[in-house]
């Protein structure tokens, strides 16, 4: 039988163990004496060295706010520490943190983790503590940013990007769905731990500590993911590619008689993927879609309907009533207010155009009589036809250089020409209007429009070309312009100006048309019957 130990022996034991857990009493006043680590400065982490050595109640270097407190349990992690225990003597830290608050305590298990080679757990601690401190002293902010730099230097930063979609997508998902992941991190191996990171969204970037990481990522939609990544030192980007789930959706089209030659497009009403098409529409038809917003649309030559639905992975039945194509389908709108507004654009256009051309057409007077007049203060006579002096134009030349009146010359041109392009394209504008006041058939845009963009690209190409004239007659080192010159780009500059003029109006005037009866047809509504089992009823369908 094994002997039972006296209570003698048990108090003499108790005795021996008492001076490692108790601070002596000549200590008491000044804090817990520390037991001296004699190889101190020998670990590898950054907070080591002469500023970690075990000396006393406080280390060199350490703020006194962040000197450990007075307290057994204290003492026994510091000395686990002195034993390179520095996993189990942050532990005890962690544990007097949660119970405490006490932030030197937090500061302590930042210390032992770095010890540990957890430099990434350790950060996350001097994080917390910022946080949590309130005010601390400059010192000791400047210390603090010292450790952060240390420790951040001996990790790997890494900068998460969620890319939807197989290896070798670049979209990146949504801000919403980046919020809505849980991200889940596990680092090395190191003493029967792991070092954890449980994220919600990206937000910053993370410093893990260097070798193998297992990343796990959740998102309400997408398949969850989980994959293996060696974090080396320095700064990596880690792109995730995660897929939407794919759900099996039946679309219950009725009528069933609306359905022949009608065609179904599927798309999500948010930008992301790729439509969904489908021809020879039956009563059901199966379609497989990924979570999110979507709107799907039938088109037949008699019957239309559309329906918006947020597939959620329940979703497994989509209706949609098919309703007559009225009236407005075929024929324009009649809005006599749409065919004011680009009636009042002719007025605009025409008063805006004439005085640009008679601004043009004076600036150019005004340049030749100008020039004339001092021909003739010269001695040269222009009512005869002979040739002017070369002395006397050499005599001018200083007092209206050549270049002057090129340019005076070639600005009154553009002026001409933007007066031309503006009187012409208020006249075709309002000439557009026409088959909006008359509720003509919605082809005729096209057809107004075809023609606008053939006359548009004609005065366009012909612009072109008498502005290459133009340059080459008016342009910067051209010599002195004759009136025969001028007379020749006349043409040329009403022809290109009238034609670039009619086909941009009609063009603008089409477009315009063509926006605003879009508009009134996706707010117009429509009626039909409502069927079910044991149910009959009447359907108001449309955009409100």
């Amino acid at each position: 039988m094994p002997q039972k130990t006296s209570s003698l022996g048990r108090l003499l034991a108790l005795a021996l163990c008492l001076p490692l857990a108790l601070p002596c009493p000549a200590a008491a006043a000044a804090g817990p004496a520390y037991p001296v680590d004699p190889d101190a400065g020998a670990g590898s982490g950054p907070l080591q060295g002469e500023g970690s050595a075990l000396t006393g109640p406080q280390r060199p270097n350490e703020p006194p706010e962040l000197a450990p407190p007075p307290d057994p349990e204290v003492a026994r992690a510091l000395s686990l520490s002195m034993m390179r225990r520095d996993l189990e003597a942050a532990r005890i830290f962690e544990s007097l943190w949660q119970s405490t608050g006490d932030i030197r305590l937090l500061y302590q298990a930042a210390l032992a983790r770095s010890r540990a080679g957890q430099h990434s757990a350790a950060l996350r601690h001097l994080a917390l503590l910022r946080q949590r401190a309130g005010a601390l002293a400059d010192a000791t902010l400047g210390h603090l940013d010292a450790l952060e730099a240390a420790e951040r230097a001996l990790t790997a930063k890494i900068r998460l990007r969620l890319i939807e979609g197989p290896p070798g997508s670049s979209e990146s998902l949504l801000p919403s769905d980046i919020e809505a992941a849980t991200i889940t991190l596990e680092g090395p191996l190191l003493d029967g731990e792991r070092t954890t990171f449980d994220l919600r969204g990206i937000r910053d970037d993370l410093y893990l500590d260097p070798g193998p990481w297992t990343i796990r990522v959740t998102i309400p939609g997408f398949l969850p993911l989980e994959l293996r990544r060696q974090a080396v030192q320095g700064e990596d980007v880690w792109e995730l590619n995660l897929e939407r789930q794919r759900i099996l959706v039946e679309v219950h089209l009725r009528p069933e008689r609306a359905l022949r030659g009608a065609k179904m497009t599927i798309s999500r009403t948010d930008g992301r993927g790729r439509p969904v098409l489908r021809e020879g529409l039956q009563d059901v038809t199966s379609v497989v879609l990924t979570p999110g917003p979507w709107s799907v649309e039938v088109k037949g030559p008699r019957y239309q309907g559309t329906t918006y639905v947020t597939v959620t992975p329940a979703t497994r039945k989509v209706d949609l009533v098919l309703t007559r194509k009225g009236p407005q389908g075929e024929r324009l709108n009649k809005d006599k207010k749409l065919a004011f507004a680009l009636t009042g654009l002719l007025g605009v256009g025409y008063i805006t155009g004439v005085g640009l051309l008679l601004g043009g057409v004076s600036r150019e007077n005004r340049a030749k009589e100008d020039y004339d007049a001092l021909l003739e203060e010269a001695g040269a006579d222009l009512s005869s036809d002979a040739p002017i002096d070369p002395a006397i134009i050499a005599e001018v030349e200083p007092r209206y250089p050549s270049a002057d009146y090129n340019h005076d010359q070639r600005v009154a041109a553009m002026l001409q020409t933007s007066g031309v392009i503006t009187a012409m394209g208020g006249a075709a504008t309002a000439f557009s209007a026409l088959p909006t006041l008359v509720g003509a058939r919605r082809r005729s845009l096209y057809i107004v429009g075809g023609v606008g963009g053939a006359i548009f690209g004609g005065g366009v190409g012909w612009l072109v070309v008498y502005m290459r004239r133009q340059d080459a007659i008016l342009g910067p080192g051209a010599p002195h312009v004759s009136d025969d010159d001028l007379s020749k780009l006349v043409g040329h500059r009403l022809g290109a100006g009238m034609l670039t003029g009619i086909g941009g109006g009609l063009l603008v005037g089409t477009a315009i048309t063509a926006i605003v009866d879009l508009r009134r047809r996706r707010r117009s509504y429509a009626l039909g019957p409502a069927l079910g089992p044991g149910l009959v009823g009447l359907q108001v369908s449309g955009r409100f």
